[in-house]
């Protein structure tokens, strides 16, 4: 645990604690979404998902030149607002979005989480002795999968939550009162009757409750993407308080 007495290693720590939140949790999301609101088969949902990982995967040679050619707490900002733009998208998620939607909060999630992991990773041990190297990459990688397991802990307690909070602020709007709720089940009551249903209010009242746990879900799913991106924002604060990274010394001419 020496590695954690260098206040460079402490934050880096915390920024690879968020990306690794952002990471799984993101990867945990959206087929969720896909799955559960948009009913996609797992094929559909490899499809959409396919871009993320793409993303990263022709951003990770070109991130870490780019990276060791800058600043690295820039490096930390730029990749955690990437993040944060991205995952900012889903907050205005609909019940009808699909891979065009999430398009860009894809590209934004994964070409960020890659340059924010790399540059974390280096900063925090930039400033380390090369004693501790070794202790130190261990923990940033046991830190950015504890990250992740709570990322996805916290985001199943946020969606079982909400869903239930917003299902009910949902279903006490729907009074005796609202002319708009009354002409809705009107019309639902009707084309159960007109499909032939031998209870078209049973059945009125079925299809009213699966409409609403469905807009319920999707906001609860809009409040994990709010959760997320507040998150990236903490991280971009706390980027700046790391110390400069040492510049690396100077070779002799001629020298290999």
């Amino acid at each position: 645990l020496a590695p954690f007495s260098d206040r460079n290693f402490v934050i880096g720590t915390v920024m690879n604690f968020v990306s690794g939140m952002s990471l799984y949790s993101g990867t945990f999301v959206l087929p969720l979404y896909l799955a559960q609101v948009r009913d996609y088969s797992p094929g559909q949902v490899g499809t959409t998902m396919l871009v993320s990982g793409l993303a990263m995967f022709l951003a990770a040679p070109i991130a870490g030149r780019v990276i060791r050619a800058m600043d690295l707490r820039i490096g930390m900002v730029l990749g955690f607002s990437l993040v944060g733009i991205g995952l900012g998208q889903g907050i205005h998620v609909g019940d009808d979005w699909g891979f065009n939607e999430f398009l860009v909060l894809q590209v934004c999630r994964g070409l960020g989480a890659m340059i924010a992991m790399i540059a974390a990773s280096q900063m925090s041990i930039s400033t380390l002795p090369l004693s501790m190297m070794k202790d130190g990459s261990g923990l940033l990688n046991l830190i950015r999968n504890v990250g992740g397991a709570v990322g996805l802990a916290m985001v199943t307690t946020i969606l079982s939550r909400m869903s239930a909070v917003h299902m009910g602020t949902l279903s006490a709007s729907l009074n005796s009162g609202s002319l708009e709720a009354q002409e809705m089940m009107t019309r639902l009551a009707a084309m159960m009757q007109a499909a032939g249903a031998l209870d078209p209010q049973g059945g009125m009242y079925k299809m009213m409750g699966m409409m609403l746990q469905r807009k319920a879900l999707v906001m609860a799913f809009a409040d994990v993407f709010m959760f997320l991106t507040i998150g990236c924002a903490a991280a971009v604060v706390l980027a700046l308080l790391a110390r400069p990274a040492p510049a690396a010394p100077a070779q002799p001419p001629g020298s290999r």
